[in-house]
């Protein structure tokens, strides 16, 4: 029985849930990303790293990041194809909840070998 339940339990998780490096390029910048599907995260590296929630869908991984400075925020959102590895950012910025302006970028991503570690 414990076989059996342990057996179900492998064939249940997703068939990619490992940890995937990417090192992506965009019109007019690039940026690393680190998925967890197992997790549910993305860890973005763009000169100082975030971490954060990411949905993980069968033809795409989408993650974002708001930061507020009093009545004014900004989104950043990565859309990965996990198709063809395109990649989409889209940056707004809002002012006392309406939108103000919005940049986006496309480009393409690879997968790389995670960093040697040392410890």
């Amino acid at each position: 029985m414990r076989a059996l339940i342990l057996g179900l339990a492998f064939l249940s998780a997703p068939a990619n849930a490992g940890v995937v490096y990417l090192d992506c390029e965009l019109e007019k910048y690039g940026f690393k990303v680190t998925l967890d599907e197992s997790q549910g995260t993305a860890t973005i590296t763009e000169g100082i790293a975030y971490s954060g929630k990411a949905e993980f869908a069968p033809d795409k991984v989408v993650f974002s990041l708001l930061d507020r400075h009093g009545a004014i925020s900004f989104r950043k959102r990565w859309t990965i194809s996990r198709v063809d590895l395109s990649a989409e950012y889209l940056w707004t910025a809002y002012s006392g909840g309406n939108e103000t302006k919005r940049i986006t970028e496309s480009g393409k991503c690879r997968q790389v070998k995670p960093p040697e570690r040392k410890f």
